[in-house]
């Protein structure tokens, strides 16, 4: 399966921050306050976001390859992707196996006019599935729009 267009790696990322703290022993960058993250059709917002780099070839840091590896991003956390909406206090994504897992008190996806939410949300971008754990005295919350609801207003006005 190809990956959306918005995760190819050619595609260039915009980061704006009111800060950014960089350390090239531990091969990551931090971006500090009002962070906005654009890529393609992806957009991030959040208060902080942490960007790990791979080491270069043979280990070596600062590599032209370097790659990077996983995004933390905490606090406030909007992710605009894939035509849904993602709300969090934090997301991690993992870039090699395109997992992005939201945590918070609701954390929620909405796309079109369904919506889940729940303490953890795991998201696999790869084939489209997800995963929603709650916890005690915050269960899973759903809230799903059947197709034919979609539909059912179309077809009563054109009578």
């Amino acid at each position: 399966m190809s990956r959306p267009s918005s995760l190819q790696a050619e595609e260039q990322i915009h980061i704006t921050s009111q800060q950014l703290i960089s350390d090239t022993e531990k091969n990551q960058a931090e971006f500090i306050g009002n962070v906005v993250v654009v890529q393609g059709k992806t957009r991030i917002t959040a208060n902080r976001l942490k960007i790990f780099f791979a080491k270069g070839a043979g280990g070596k840091k600062n590599a032209p390859d370097q790659s990077i590896t996983k995004l933390l991003a905490t606090g406030n956390v909007n992710i605009k992707f894939d035509n849904r909406v993602a709300v969090a206090q934090e997301a991690l994504y993992i870039t090699e196996t395109e997992v992005l897992t939201l945590t918070g008190p609701n954390a929620t996806v909405t796309s079109d006019n369904n919506t889940i939410s729940g303490d953890t949300i795991t998201f696999y971008r790869r084939d489209g599935r997800f995963t929603v754990q709650g916890k005690t005295g915050s269960p899973v919350r759903a809230l799903l729009l059947p197709q034919d609801s979609k539909d059912q207003g179309k077809e009563s006005g054109s009578d």
